[in-house]
């Protein structure tokens, strides 16, 4: 069910102000004299861009005594994020985004180019994602968020936008059903992070040789391309093991591995100058 198909079948005709609606329309801020460089993350308008999209390179934090005090600000998850100024003069682009479940972080705040719009129910947090995405909304927030010298909009631009009635069917419908993708976006995003970190600290390692894998069992391999007994492998070039560490090569760029010196096994891959996947110079490991 897309919400493009709310608004072709017209079932979103009934609205409402969003100043109508029960809502916590809010911004966070810094103390002065800026950032911090360590304490807890402080989110700005840099990372309020689209869903699942963040840059932990521009990370900004405020001291614990500071965010401790703080009343207003804290993201706690699936609240509705605004880009709300900092755009060029004459030109405002409205940007929206969305955490949860951790991701970015498990505790942050927002600084004051931020908005935070909560509904007190997450689906309807949700729906008001897609729903900020069309073309009335943009054009609203575009129009008002030119009008002064600083491109920017206010608190008064988005509570007098018309916001479809939450009583209506297809969006309660629309809420049930959208919440399980936010979910699993969240996670996938925080197990990106997670892998990608243990990536950055495992390869240095490996590739200066600090970590040993000479032992690895290489028979517990499955590459697809590879022969193996059980993986696509034509018994007529089954003639012995297959993992022989002197007959292993690998691409030193896109890291698959080839055979060397085993047309018995397969003569295809064997006589191969370069990886078979994409071409690249090959280098000899074991």
């Amino acid at each position: 069910m897309r919400f493009a198909d709310l608004e072709t079948r017209g079932t979103l005709s009934k609205t409402v102000h969003i100043a109508d609606l029960p809502h916590i329309l809010e911004t966070g801020k810094r103390p002065k004299g800026g950032a911090a460089s360590c304490g807890i993350p402080s989110v700005g308008a840099e990372n309020v861009k689209k869903l699942g999209e963040f840059n932990y390179s521009s990370n900004k934090y405020i001291p614990r005594t500071f965010a401790d005090n703080l009343k207003k600000g804290r993201v706690n998850g699936y609240e509705l994020m605004i880009y709300k100024d900092g755009g060029r003069p004459g030109q405002f682009i409205p940007h929206f985004s969305m955490f949860g479940e951790g991701y970015p972080y498990k505790e942050f705040y927002i600084n004051e180019h931020v908005f935070k719009l909560d509904f007190g129910d997450r689906g309807l947090n949700e729906f008001a994602y897609y729903y900020f995405h069309t073309p009335y909304v943009m054009k609203w927030l575009e129009t008002n968020g030119t009008k002064a010298a600083i491109p920017g909009i206010n608190r008064q631009n988005i509570e007098e936008l018309e916001f479809p009635d939450p009583e209506q069917e297809s969006v309660q419908d629309f809420c049930k059903r959208i919440q399980p993708y936010f979910t699993a976006i969240f996670r996938n995003c925080l197990e990106n992070k997670q892998l990608q970190s243990l990536r950055d600290t495992l390869l240095p390692r490996l590739m200066s040789g600090e970590i040993d894998v000479s032992k690895v069992d290489l028979t517990q391999l499955t590459n697809n391309h590879l022969p193996a007994r059980g993986h696509n492998v034509p018994n007529c070039y089954w003639k012995e093991p297959l993992w022989k560490p002197s007959l292993i090569v690998f691409c030193r760029r896109c890291r698959t591995c080839l055979i060397r010196h085993s047309s018995n096994i397969w003569p295809k891959y064997s006589e191969s100058r370069c990886c078979q996947l994409r071409k690249h110079q090959r280098r000899r490991i074991c």
